[in-house]
Parts: structure tokens; C-alpha cells; sequence
């Protein structure tokens, strides 16, 4: 937990993000909407939750795009960068494609799985990205290092038992029992970061959520956070004018 880099002037900042092509993103907009919460969705090429060939999904990422929400690339193929010889057609051409349909800047990058080394960041870099999200857990800071900003928890019934116990160890020592939903962490990890004038970033898959039927729990998530007042929402790339 790093706690080094604090927001002055404001409760805390909060963000949200959110991967692949999913048709189920619309349903995460509409409650973002609803909220006035923003995200940044992160579109592949191709991944398991769809494709951007696909007429649907390219309709719903201009709805998502006109409504207020920021576009980011998560590569042509949904590649491993640690492990692919392609960063050429993963990250640069990519990043274009969308730019082409948009008709505008896509300034943020999320790598797929979470992995990434250093030659990777700085193709992320050359390629002209001002931002690439990790899945690195329980930042609740403006990131050191904006090719390798960090999230605060993840959206997922599934968070894994690694992750709860790396949870508690950093947060309570002897251990606690009622952080057992990831909503339950969240809302701590929302409040701390509002106790320290920081950042809560959310991340997860709209899919994942429909799958689980997690849909209450954000809403629940949503509607707690919206009772703290000095809160400011921003998208990924919003973070950047903060720094």
C-alpha cells in the first residue's frame, strides 16, 4: 500500500475500469450512468467476451464513447506482452484502429492479464499512450509511475484466496473475518482512501459481473460511495491531470 502521493484539496478521487468486449458493458454504463460515475472501458481486438469485427460491439463502444466514457486499448489479441514478438500489431496498430473509429486520442492502455515487463511499458510508451493500467492491488494513490499505474481491489466474487489473505496482511495483521465479499473490501478500501485525500480505483469485467450475478453488489458499492461528499470521479486518463 502506498499512500505517498496524496489528492489535496478533495475527499479522494475515484475511478473505475473495466476489460474486454463484452456486450454486458452497457449494463456496467447504465449503472455508472445512473451514479454519474465514470469508467474506462478497455476494447481488444479479440477476446473471449467478443470481438470489435463485430457490428454489435462497435456500436456499443461509440455509446459508451458518446456518453461520457472513456475508450481505452487492451491490444489487437488479447496477448500476453511478456510472452508475444508482436508488439507492432498488438499495441501501435491497434491503438490506431481505434483512434480511426473514434475519431479521436485513446491516451489509456491496460495490459491483458496483468503482465507486463519493461520492454513492453515503453512500446506502451513510444506508441504514444500517457497511461497504462496493471492489475497491481491496493493502490490507494496517484500512481509513481503512470505505465504501471496500480488499481485498489477488483470487482469479482472470484477474488482469489491469495488475494484475501494479501488483503488482511496488509490491512489487519491478526486478521479479520468480515472481508470475506469483495463489496466488504471495497467499501473499506473506498473509505481509507477517502481518509487520506487518495485514489479508489475499481476494476473488474462486465461479463464476470452477469456471470456471478454480481450486478446488486455494484449498485450497493455505487450507492454507499455516493453518500461521501468532496468525492470527484474521473476516468483512467482523467488521473493524469491530478499529477
Amino acid at each position: 500500500m502506498d499512500l505517498a502521493i496524496e489528492v489535496s484539496g478533495m475527499c479522494c478521487l475515484v475511478t473505475t475500469s473495466w476489460d474486454d468486449d463484452s456486450l454486458s458493458n452497457r449494463k456496467t454504463a447504465s449503472i455508472l450512468n445512473k451514479f454519474g460515475i465514470l469508467g474506462t472501458f478497455y476494447i481488444s481486438g479479440s477476446d473471449l467476451a467478443g470481438s470489435f469485427e463485430d457490428e454489435r460491439i462497435r456500436r456499443m463502444v461509440l455509446e459508451l464513447y458518446r456518453s461520457g466514457h472513456e475508450i481505452g486499448a487492451h491490444t489487437k489479441n488479447h496477448s500476453n506482452l511478456t510472452e508475444c514478438q508482436c508488439a507492432v500489431t498488438e499495441i501501435r496498430d491497434f491503438k490506431k484502429e481505434l483512434e480511426d473509429f473514434l475519431t479521436n486520442e485513446v491516451i489509456s492502455f491496460a495490459y491483458p492479464y496483468g503482465k507486463y515487463n519493461a520492454e513492453s511499458k515503453e512500446y506502451v510508451k513510444i506508441s504514444g499512450f500517457k497511461y497504462a493500467r496493471s492489475t497491481n492491488k491496493w493502490s490507494i494513490s496517484l500512481p509513481q509511475d503512470v505505465y504501471e499505474a496500480g488499481v485498489t481491489t477488483f470487482a469479482s466474487k472470484h477474488l482469489v484466496l491469495r488475494d484475501r489473505i494479501e488483503f488482511i496482511c496488509n490491512f489487519f495483521p491478526r486478521g479479520i473475518s468480515r472481508f470475506m465479499r469483495w463489496i466488504d473490501i471495497a467499501k473499506f478500501l473506498f473509505d481509507l482512501a477517502c481518509e487520506h485525500s487518495g485514489v479508489f480505483h475499481l476494476y473488474g469485467h462486465s461479463w464476470e459481473l452477469e456471470a456471478q450475478g454480481q450486478w446488486d453488489m455494484l449498485v450497493e458499492l455505487f450507492r454507499y460511495m455516493k453518500r461521501k461528499k468532496g468525492v470527484t470521479y474521473v476516468t483512467n486518463g482523467g488521473l493524469l491531470e491530478f499529477l
